[in-house]
């Protein structure tokens, strides 16, 4: 009898573990979904030569691509939990490639936009349903968060690095595309290899196991919707910097294309810093209590790239955690609603500052980012109150 009880202990024991393939997944994910953000923002020029557009139409594109980031994530992220990661995933990978491999292949704008949304829609398959998988491996997720960020940036380095190295060196800015497409069929051989671990509301073993530490239940359009606000206002503010400093640099420092655009990888570069710093931070201080933090820096977006981006690149990661340990049992849908916010508020982004630097200056498209950062940080102060009333 002791030695059935010693193996079935091992045995439950080894069922516990996380499925480290599947785990790799989510990472190799963020990363080159990472790099594809950054992508269509470090071709402007290139893509507006190439499609005979102004700075506006980019705006248009940037617009489609964080919109249509926004609109489906909570669908599939829901569907991922009904019918598994797997199907959702792999449908999400099949559209980058068909984004990343047909653009070059074509000089019409309206095809451009098409495939910006196909491309949207893909962000909205893979990105909850990916970082779901944490949710479903471990049964305190929240920690692991910010190596997602930490992934998702380093991946975004390398856009602005490569696409740099391409104009220095007057290679086609094709191949920058046919690359990362290459990659992502590579990454949707490796998924269909991996066996995933069962989602949370499925996961009898896994519920059975888990309390509640609230006296109150979270609710979607209180607490969930009190961080969605948050991440719109945040995506707002931050998506002027990340999509735009390199024309701030062009107009106004009168830097070259290739000198502006590693000024976006200086600023991913320091979203690596600030996802280091979460990994550091968060068994420290509160997820509540850091929103506000970073927030409440944000207003260093105007002394330093660097700095900014070690701020920003805390964000997400914290939103999601946040949401992960509120609705673990619906983890796809709870971090589709993080990925959608993010996409509403980058659509939002492009879309205003794009008709705003073409109607005004690039200076004040930065003085309304410092306005946005201040909404963000009142939010964040009341979505520490909400959270705290959950124990009361």
């Amino acid at each position: 009898m002791q030695n059935t009880n010693v193996y079935t202990q091992h045995n439950t024991e080894n069922q516990n573990k996380p499925n480290i393939r599947a785990v790799a997944v989510v990472y190799i994910c963020m990363f080159l979904e990472g790099a594809g953000s950054i992508l269509i923002a470090s071709t402007k020029a290139s893509l507006m030569e190439h499609f005979g557009i102004g700075i506006a139409s980019i705006g248009m594109v940037l617009t489609v691509y964080s919109l249509f980031c926004g609109l489906f994530p909570m669908l599939f992220g829901g569907l991922s939990d009904k019918y598994g990661r797997k199907i959702i995933i792999s449908l999400g990978l099949v559209l980058f490639i068909i984004f990343y491999f047909l653009v070059p292949l074509t000089n019409i704008f309206s095809v451009l936009v098409l495939l910006t949304a196909v491309l949207g829609i893909g962000y909205c398959c893979v990105d909850p349903s990916a970082q779901a998988i944490l949710f479903d491996s471990y049964k305190d997720a929240t920690p692991k968060m910010p190596l997602v960020q930490l992934a998702f940036a380093s991946g975004a380095v390398t856009a602005p690095i490569l696409i740099g190295a391409i104009y220095d060196y007057n290679v086609s800015w094709k191949t920058a595309y046919i690359f990362y497409g290459t990659a992502f069929i590579l990454l949707l051989i490796f998924v269909q290899t991996v066996t995933f671990p069962k989602t949370a509301n499925k996961n009898t073993d896994a519920e059975s196991s888990r309390t509640s530490a609230f006296s109150a239940e979270p609710k979607p359009l209180r607490e969930g919707l009190g961080i969605c606000i948050f991440m719109i206002c945040s995506s707002l503010a931050t998506g002027i910097l990340s999509r735009w400093a390199d024309v701030y640099m062009t107009e106004v420092f009168n830097y070259s294309n290739s000198s502006a655009v590693k000024i976006l990888g200086i600023y991913q570069i320091g979203c690596i810093a600030g996802a280091v710093m979460n990994l550091y931070l968060s068994g420290k201080i509160h997820v509540t209590k850091l929103l506000i933090i970073n927030i409440g820096s944000s207003f260093i977006f105007t002394i330093a790239l660097f700095i900014t981006g070690t701020v920003s690149g805390t964000l997400f990661s914290l939103s999601v955690g946040l949401m992960g340990q509120l609705f673990w049992k619906n983890t796809g849908a709870a971090t589709g609603f993080i990925s959608s916010s993010s996409g509403i508020g980058l659509a939002l982004s492009s879309a205003i500052t794009g008709k705003m630097i073409e109607v005004t200056n690039v200076v004040n498209v930065f003085i309304l980012m410092l306005v946005l950062t201040a909404v963000s940080g009142f939010t964040g102060l009341i979505i520490r109150r909400m959270y705290l009333k959950l124990f009361k």
